[in-house]
């Protein structure tokens, strides 16, 4: 860092009014219906931290640290502390390193102008100027040697004077300071602008002979500082127009550009001309009147692409622009800009400034100024577009949003040979859990017009905003994503919020803040504690929340986190009075349960043995993959004797090692096995047909079906039996009927079942009905088939 110009005060200057940097400019603020401004109306910096109630402590000695903010972080020494800093500009030299100029005033009473470039060292730069009784609004123009030059206005003994020094692609100095203004008895502030070749051109404006004209004056230099030719007058403004600024290119022209005061609402005008000073062209109108009378503001103009952009703020705090050919004809009708519904609700959108690049594609940069959805203060917003006007992506934050604001000037833009533009502005920065008090910035950003700026990107849940716990665990992981982009800080508050799962009896509340550092975007983790207990509750869910901090308005973005775990395996109950009835030498499924949760794969063995010796030995094992909760079964055989002893033996079936976390709820099964020789079987029942599948013509008459009694005849038992329509229709295709097949002890003869198929003539395809079997009684069971579908052919 160095000091190119200034003078040594114990008093801090007053500021100065802000040219935008790439357009010599005296642009206004425009002022709305009902006497309301976009100008910031004292210190906007103090307003905002007062908005965000912040500590007034920190602002008595308004320390400033003075930083260029680029992607990579500048070399060289740390710069000076800084009372105040004032109306940055920035460019980007011939080999894309960031170069910055600003006013300054340090803590010990010196202000000038001071300059940085990203990679130079700031002891071999640091010079003394001119004494001069102030200095305001530097400029840049880079050079094709890789150095650069820097302008500023100062005192010249008559008024102010524009002055200019040169430095090498070393970044040190190559002139002394030199006034490029002659000194006439007025205010002469001007400003650089690159030429083509490498080249520059002071521009500035110059009392005119009558003195009560205005007259926009161009010097050209080369490369080395050499000036080329005599002083140009590019135009001279009466007393009705008003000077507005003036837009270099393309080729070796410029775009001048003033108001008429004729009270018309499309009073701007703008005109090309020569770098010789002849018109190559009429002026054309620029009308920033956006449909609110009395309402207008002063374009920003920008040249690329063998045209012109002009930007302007508009009413209802819009941003709106236009493009223009380099004849003045309009391409397209006003647009609008910034996109009101990205932002919230107190707001205000100031200072709207354009740069183009020479293929034609353009970045418009503007002051986010009050409490939005997204920020408590001011920030910068950019929004980019193709040489054809297409919007690039959406407006991008550039600053950081938290604890960081913007200055009282405009934003500094410039563009690179490489299509890639600069922006820099006054930023003041604090650190609410610090006690150390709020600096300066000069803070820019690099932005490539193939794609979106390097905003603060955005916020979300990874894992599609859904997260599962394992009970067993003990904690919820959640992870919070921040993905395209890092420029700036970002702090949200998380809280949970209940679901199905309740605070306290399945997880602990929990709330705090995230807190993303400049350049930083890894993912932050929030640890949310299970409550681990005994009940098998199945799954469950609570929801996690991300607000804006200090909080208030809807979350900016909500996650489901479920509570599962690997559940409880068992047998449906664990009762002794409840068993399975069974006879020797039967084999007897049993179920087994998983209950209470489905998270993880698990398994558990099984064995049984003759009651009740204790736990037998595994002789197979059931499984259930992941998500899994579907019953599984084994089958025990019931050994028979042959003996006619009347015993009633009991037998258990047990479950153990359980794997995958989960469980057993249930481990023990009983069966009673009855003896077959003392007591006979009471049977199965299942049905029969002569021939299966079973089909019966439609003028068959019956369809003939049987019920078989087999497998045991002891005592009397009964089964119902009943017929179940599909496509063929009761009563029109075939009989409905149903009744009761009774067997008495020892009897194991057929019981025939008739069913009445009715004949009919309309044509209507093969149709069916179902035979069931349901009810069996005296403790005898229902076989395999119980059912069987019979087919009636359709013979019309």
């Amino acid at each position: 860092m160095w000091r190119v110009g200034g003078w040594r005060r114990s008093q801090a200057a007053e500021p100065r009014a802000v040219p935008s940097v790439g357009a010599l400019s005296s642009r206004t603020f425009p002022t709305p219906p009902g006497g309301a401004s976009h100008r910031p109306q004292g210190d906007i910096r103090m307003r905002g931290v007062r908005a965000c109630e912040r500590r007034p402590t920190m602002w008595p000695s308004r320390k400033a640290l003075l930083s260029v903010l680029l992607l990579a972080a500048p070399l060289g020494a740390q710069a000076p502390d800084f009372w105040d800093v004032e109306t940055p500009a920035v460019l980007l030299d011939s080999q894309g390193r960031t170069v910055a100029v600003w006013v300054g005033t340090t803590q010990s009473g010196e202000h000038g102008i001071f300059v940085r470039r990203e990679d130079a060292p700031a002891d071999s730069l640091r010079l003394d100027a001119v004494a001069s009784s102030s200095v305001s609004a530097p400029s840049l123009a880079p050079l094709a040697n890789g150095g650069f030059a820097v302008a500023w206005n100062a005192d010249d003994g008559s008024g102010a004077g524009l002055f200019l020094r040169l430095f090498d692609a070393a970044g040190r100095p190559a002139s002394p300071e030199t006034l490029v203004s002659a000194p006439r008895g007025g205010d002469q502030e001007g400003i650089l602008h690159p030429l083509p070749g490498g080249g520059f051109a002071a521009v500035w404006t110059t009392p005119g002979v009558k003195g009560r004209e205005v007259r926009l004056a161009l010097r050209r230099f080369t490369a080395t500082g050499v000036q080329r030719g005599p002083v140009v007058i590019l135009k001279t403004f009466g007393t009705a127009e008003t000077f507005n600024a003036v837009t270099p290119g393309p080729g070796n022209a410029v775009l001048v550009s003033w108001r008429l005061q004729n009270g018309t609402p499309c009073h701007w005008r703008a005109q090309r001309i020569s770098l010789e000073g002849a018109p190559l062209g009429p002026s054309f109108a620029i009308c920033t009147f956006t449909g609110e009378e009395g309402y207008t503001s002063s374009p920003s103009i920008a040249a690329g692409g063998g045209g012109y952009i002009a930007v302007w703020d508009g009413p209802a705090s819009g941003i709106f622009g236009r493009r223009f050919a380099l004849t003045g004809a309009p391409l397209g009708p006003t647009f609008r800009i910034d996109t009101l519904e990205s932002l919230g609700d107190l707001y205000d959108l100031y200072g709207s400034t354009a740069v183009a690049t020479p293929a034609g594609a353009f970045a418009v940069v503007w002051v986010v100024e009050g409490e939005t959805d997204y920020l408590f203060g001011d920030a910068i917003q950019a929004r980019l577009y193709g040489p054809d006007g297409t919007p690039l992506a959406a407006p991008s934050y550039l600053d950081s949003p938290f604890y960081c604001l913007p200055g009282d000037g405009l934003p500094s833009v410039a563009a690179g040979l490489d299509n890639r533009v600069a922006v820099a502005w006054e930023s003041l920065c604090w650190d609410p859990d610090a006690e150390a008090p709020a600096h300066l910035d000069v803070e820019s950003r690099i932005i490539a017009l193939s794609g979106p700026p390097p905003g603060p990107g955005s916020i979300s849940f990874s894992s599609l905003a859904q997260f599962g716990a394992n009970e067993e665990d003990g904690f919820a992981t959640v992870e919070v994503r921040r993905t395209g982009g890092s420029a700036g800080a970002i702090r949200l508050l998380f809280e949970t919020a209940p679901g199905t799962a309740l605070p306290e009896e399945d997880y602990v509340p929990v709330s705090g803040r995230l807190i993303w550092t400049y350049g930083n975007a890894s993912p932050k983790t929030v640890r949310i504690p299970i409550v681990v207990d005994d009940r098998p509750e199945g799954p469950e869910s609570f929801r996690i929340l991300l607000r804006h901090f200090p909080g208030g308005g809807p979350p900016l973005a909500t996650a489901t986190v479920s509570i599962d775990s690997p559940g409880f395996l068992g047998f449906p109950t664990n009762s002794w009075d409840a068993f399975t009835e069974a006879w020797e030498g039967d084999s007897v499924t049993l179920q087994v349960e998983r209950t209470g949760g489905r998270r993880g794969a698990v398994s558990l063995g099984y064995g049984w043995e003759m009651c009740c010796g204790g736990e037998a030995p595994i002789a197979g094992r059931l499984a259930w993959p992941d998500g899994d909760a579907t019953p599984k079964h084994f089958t025990i055989r019931i050994p028979d004797d042959f003996v006619a002893d009347g015993y009633r033996v009991g037998w258990a079936a047990f479950l153990s090692e359980p794997t995958g976390g989960a469980r057993i709820s249930a481990s023990v099964h009983y069966v009673g096995a009855q003896d077959d020789e003392v007591s006979p079987r009471p049977g199965v029942f299942f049905l029969s047909a002569r021939q299966q599948p079973v089909v019966v013509g439609e003028a068959g008459g019956f369809a003939e079906l049987r019920v078989l009694r087999v497998s045991g005849m002891g005592g009397t038992v009964s089964v119902r039996w009943s017929v179940q329509a599909g496509t063929a229709t009761p009563g029109a295709d075939f009989q409905p009927v149903s009744g009761i097949l009774t067997w008495g002890d020892s009897d194991v003869s057929l019981r025939p079942l008739r069913i009445p198929i009715l004949n009919d003539s309309t044509p209507e395809g093969d149709e069916t009905f179902d035979v069931l079997l349901s009810l069996p009684r005296g403790g005898a069971r229902l076989g395999d088939p119980a059912s069987l579908r019979v087919t009636i052919r359709d013979d019309d």
